[in-house]
């Protein structure tokens, strides 16, 4: 693994680290500072695990990361291309509906002033 690739990725990784290796205090990952090697030393202290394990490990858990980066990255595109679909394909409904709530809010802002 690219050491500058964890670092980078600590702090979005705490919370699945906290979730896997449910033994380590947040003074255990506070100490690590996000330091690859640190954290590799700390897994295998407190696990028992080789070097190579706890490589993998930690590969596993950075890979399960990207992944799920990648499903929302994808979901909001969908929701976006829907949403942008549906304005296209009702142009005017999107208008009236948009104008219905200025007139709402307006008049709701008039009534609240009395």
């Amino acid at each position: 693994m690219n050491q500058d690739v964890f670092d980078g990725k600590w702090k979005q990784m705490r919370g699945t680290i906290k979730k896997q290796w449910g033994d380590l205090t947040d003074d255990d990952l506070k100490k690590v500072q996000g330091r690859y090697d640190q954290f590799l030393g700390l897994l295998q202290e407190k696990y028992g695990y080789s070097r190579q394990t706890a490589e993998n490990e930690i590969n596993t858990r950075l890979n399960d990361l990207y992944a799920l980066g990648d499903q929302l990255q994808t979901s909001t595109r969908q929701a976006v291309t829907a949403v942008d679909e549906t304005v296209t394909q009702r142009r005017w409904l999107t208008i009236a509906a948009t104008l219905l709530v200025g007139i709402v809010v307006g008049l709701w802002l008039n009534n609240s002033g009395d």
